[in-house]
């Protein structure tokens, strides 16, 4: 009787070890399924931002230089966004790594990177392709975004911008359409 009861113990216990490796898998794939696993969290995401010029900064000359167009180097971004609220302006800043100027086209492309720090002081990393008209002032581009702290830590998006160039007050505002993958 004992060993009917020992043997019956044993294979209790083993059909809930079984049922625990089963119920961890299935939890395992549930999450990776619904984005929750390793892969992270993908939400979309919209940003409204303008450029605020610092005038204490240097002028990049684009090039080909012969032509002799230059774009001040940076600047801070104000406004806001979905999943961080209003920007610090001051602790957002931007830069212009180098510039082209595609006359026949009639735009100019910067090479852009930059921080972007919301509300709460959680800020994220991004760089990016920016094209001005020199036309019209028309803006489009794309910016990717690697990773910060809190909760943009090691996250990742990706933001299609469209917008306007004030040629007299030496901004852009445009709006930025996308996502962030967030990790734990």
């Amino acid at each position: 009787m004992k060993k009917i009861l020992l043997l019956s113990a044993m294979i209790l216990f083993a059909m809930g070890c079984q049922k625990e490796n089963a119920f961890q898998e299935a939890e395992k794939a549930l999450k990776e399924d619904w984005g929750r696993g390793p892969a992270g969290v993908t939400v979309p995401a919209t940003t409204w931002f303008t450029t605020v010029p610092d005038y204490t900064l240097e002028v990049i000359v684009c090039s080909p230089v012969e032509i002799g167009i230059g774009v001040l180097e940076g600047g801070f971004m104000k406004g806001h966004q979905t999943h961080g609220g209003r920007l610090q302006t001051m602790k957002s800043p931007w830069q212009i790594n180098s510039c082209e100027i595609h006359m026949e086209e009639g735009y100019m492309t910067g090479y852009i990177a930059g921080k972007i720090t919301v509300s709460s002081g959680d800020y994220y990393h991004y760089t990016g392709v920016i094209n001005t008209s020199i036309m019209d002032g028309s803006v489009w581009g794309t910016i990717s975004v690697d990773g910060g702290t809190g909760r943009y830590k090691n996250a990742k998006g990706e933001f299609e911008l469209n917008g306007y160039y004030d040629f007299e007050a030496n901004e852009a505002s445009f709006q930025g359409e996308g996502y962030f993958t967030f990790y734990k």
